[in-house]
């Protein structure tokens, strides 16, 4: 499945309008937030004589508590959303998780425990926040990103980088940073809340971390980094991936229509997370000239003055590398 969808469900006293488009959403925010209203209504949508309504271009389900039933109606189709609820046992079990890796469908997890069997993007972590026009009695609910990940402010420099992966990425970084700042790796997106908390107290500390795939330990990294005595930041790219496509260095003619929209060309049966995909593409478009990219191993070429030039342009200018 893949493509972008907008779903408004809806009564008389209610209305939510939701974005869906990746195959993994995950609505967190406080208790009292619309979340379980939002749950039930969709499953009310379903049942004939009904006054809720729902509008969606595909099957909009919400699933049930029992996991084998869930399961068979999981199975049963192809290109729908399903809806999970936050007191439904199986969420954290292998089981669901291979279930979801192995379908067509896209899922919406109501849920404020990290999820750990399942890769998803920090910025498909939302929250619910609701308006209501004065003398009106309908209630209108949208979708807003929990995390704020897109960094303003005055520029940052840091004592020590921290970045997730041990590869490219490290390499990259540690190649490009101004002298005598320490680069480190925290050899996986799992280490780095610990790794920061473990940090003397004094030291401002830079994380970088592919935010397709981190969105269950963000919370971690997150509250090790707002912790500190002293400044931290996180900067979050889709992925390494993802950073390299978008430096203009690759001539291919589709690169910039499929940054753009990446819902519309990534099926999620094909590609569990936007970072294979985004792996996978440049994997392909690098092997035609010199380029040639290895996730374990940086080539180069990348560091040649031009091409590292562009790539260094796209980090953000708050941060003093």
């Amino acid at each position: 499945m893949k493509g972008k969808y907008k779903i408004t469900v809806y009564n008389t006293r209610i209305r939510y309008e939701l974005e869906i488009k990746r195959n993994i959403t995950v609505i967190a925010g406080d208790s009292g937030s619309g979340k379980t209203t939002l749950y039930q209504m969709i499953r009310r949508s379903n049942e004939e004589s009904s006054s809720v309504k729902l509008q969606c271009d595909v099957p909009v389900f919400a699933l049930v508590k029992n996991w084998e039933d869930a399961r068979r109606y999981f199975q049963d189709y192809e290109n729908a959303i399903f809806i999970f609820d936050e007191n439904t046992s199986y969420l954290k079990s292998e089981d669901f998780a291979r279930e979801v890796k192995a379908s067509s469908n896209y899922v919406v997890i109501i849920t404020r425990a990290p999820l750990h069997m399942l890769p998803y993007s920090v910025e498909e972590i939302y929250q619910l926040d609701s308006t209501k026009g004065e003398g009106q009695s309908l209630v209108y609910t949208t979708m807003n990103n929990l995390y704020d990940t897109k960094e303003t402010g005055s520029v940052f420099s840091p004592d020590v980088v921290l970045v997730e992966d041990s590869n490219s990425g490290f390499e990259f970084f540690t190649a490009v940073a101004r002298n005598h700042l320490k680069v480190e790796s925290a050899g996986g997106r799992d280490n780095i809340a610990r790794i920061v908390s473990n940090y003397d107290a004094g030291l401002r500390v830079l994380v970088i971390a592919d935010g397709a795939a981190c969105g269950a330990e963000f919370g971690q990294i997150h509250y090790a980094i707002k912790s500190r005595p002293s400044q931290g930041l996180i900067w979050c790219y889709e992925s390494f991936e993802w950073f390299l496509l978008n430096a203009g260095i690759f001539k291919e003619g589709k690169i910039t229509e499929i940054l753009n929209a990446p819902y519309n060309y990534i099926d999620s049966k094909d590609y569990f997370s936007w970072e294979r995909f985004f792996t996978a593409l440049l994997c392909e478009v690098s092997k035609q000239n010199k380029l040639i990219y290895k996730k374990d191993s940086l080539n180069r070429r990348y560091l040649e003055e031009g091409i590292r030039g562009k790539i260094v342009c796209q980090i953000p200018k708050i941060l003093d590398l």
